[in-house]
């Protein structure tokens, strides 16, 4: 659903991409720390934040249904994951059922956080938008609202291309030709 305002473009697209990114990154952090993952140094931490920070902000530019939306913030939270799993360098967490949930919880949070804070966002925009004067009016149409084309050119045969063009006669034309008078 694609939304006519500053929201889904320029600057306000990109803020709105970055924050569902950080919060979805950070909080897929706090998670696995919480349920007993290790976590590598920073570099490894911030990789995984940064990235969906800008694959959010490539999604900012419509607004997401809730299951869509749902779906994003469960494939970040499984990618983060894998790449503090691997970073770390253990298989798996001492509890799997405490990661699942914790995940699942950090999931759970941040949707409801954004899902709130897009509506509340999109509501004060249009708000706003409807409190603010119009901008200028177009002007109105003076001329003909449409042009004539020419036609398309004519299609010649192609033996047409190859016969030598010849003028038969050759001098100057015959209005600029003075008849020539001898006086004795």
């Amino acid at each position: 659903m694609r939304a006519r305002d500053g929201l889904t473009t320029g600057m306000g697209r990109l803020l709105r991409g970055a924050a569902a990114g950080t919060a979805t990154g950070l909080l897929a952090v706090f998670a696995h720390a919480s349920a007993g993952g290790a976590l590598p140094g920073w570099p490894a931490v911030a990789g995984p934040v940064l990235a969906i920070g800008t694959i959010a902000s490539g999604l900012a530019r419509v607004r997401l249904r809730p299951t869509a939306l749902l779906a994003v913030l469960g494939l970040g939270q499984l990618a983060v994951h894998a790449v503090l799993t691997l970073g770390a360098g253990h298989g798996h967490a001492p509890d799997t059922a405490v990661m699942t949930f914790a995940h699942l919880a950090a999931t759970a949070i941040v949707f409801a956080g954004l899902t709130g804070a897009e509506h509340t966002l999109f509501a004060l925009v249009a708000a706003l938008a409807a409190r603010l004067p119009a901008g200028p009016t177009p002007l109105a149409v003076v001329g003909p609202v449409w042009t004539p084309c020419p036609p398309p050119p004519q299609q010649r045969p192609v033996s047409h291309a190859l016969r030598p063009r010849i003028r038969g006669r050759r001098g100057p034309p015959p209005s600029t030709v003075r008849p020539l008078v001898i006086t004795v």
